[in-house]
């Protein structure tokens, strides 16, 4: 086909840029669709290789860019874990998506990053995204594996309720199972690890500007609950209660100074 091509080209007389800029018109313009097809079980069907600044440009206004339907073990793989990536600046990366909505449904959610996934194998375990970071090595004054945040700029803000994070679960139509939660936290210790006080299962801070902090210390609260109704002298989650001495405690760090939270055994046990 190549040969095909080059020959037929050649007929033409013209230089070479313009047979192939004539070649590209005819094949992806007055061509069939789609312009190129890889209907046969080759190993690779598309490579791109050298130094090439874009291997891919999509610009028109197609409904979707690139469009998986075939079943298989990976749909996108960028390097593997025997031969992974190597980046060697900071700034590098893998992935970088930059939109705007100018939008304004008060109703509709705005998500520019679906990921929709449903379980149908009873017994399966998992079923997350999962975002893995390994060293061995100390690293500087701040790492995460995964980090959520919103810029309010000068005049940003929400008429209802705003977080970096949400997370949530609708409950099952009937009497729930297992150890049920909304958010999990977990420490996963191994042989030989030791502790300070410096170490804990969460951790809050309050930085940024000094008068801003103020103003939230003297306004604000370490945890909002809502939904739990005035206090109930029976068993709700919220209740009175006459009991007069601590016998439990939880200590917390705040500032770096150890104290106790005092706590005794509650009234009504769950039902």
């Amino acid at each position: 086909m190549k040969a095909t091509l080059k020959y037929f080209y050649s007929l033409s007389g013209q230089p070479n840029a313009l047979r192939f800029k004539n070649f590209k018109t005819d094949l992806f313009a007055n061509g069939e669709t789609p312009a190129i097809v890889v209907d046969k079980a080759v190993p690779v069907g598309v490579t791109v290789s050298g130094a090439t600044v874009t291997g891919v440009s999509i610009t028109g206004t197609a409904p979707t860019g690139i469009s998986i339907t075939a079943v298989g073990t990976l749909g996108i793989g960028i390097g593997s874990n025997g031969t992974p990536i190597t980046h060697t600046v900071q700034t590098s990366k893998l992935a970088a998506w930059y939109v705007t909505c100018s939008a304004t449904s008060a109703g509709v959610n705005y998500e520019p990053v679906l990921i929709n996934t449903i379980m149908t194998g009873a017994g399966q375990v998992g079923g997350r995204v999962r975002i893995n970071m390994q060293t061995a090595v100390q690293l500087g004054g701040w790492a995460n594996a995964l980090k959520a945040s919103v810029d309010l700029t000068t005049a940003g803000g929400a008429s209802g309720l705003l977080s970096a994070f949400c997370a949530e679960v609708t409950a099952a139509a009937r009497a729930q199972l297992g150890t049920q939660c909304v958010l999990e936290v977990e420490l996963v210790t191994v042989s030989s690890a030791t502790f300070t006080g410096a170490c804990s299962l969460l951790y809050s801070n309050i930085s940024g500007n000094g008068s801003a902090n103020n103003s939230f210390l003297r306004n604000g609260a370490i945890w909002r609950f809502d939904g739990l109704g005035a206090a109930d002298t029976d068993e709700d989650i919220f209740h009175t209660t006459d009991i007069d001495d601590p016998t439990h405690a939880l200590r917390i760090s705040i500032g770096g100074v150890m104290y106790d939270l005092l706590m005794s055994v509650s009234t009504y046990g769950a039902q």
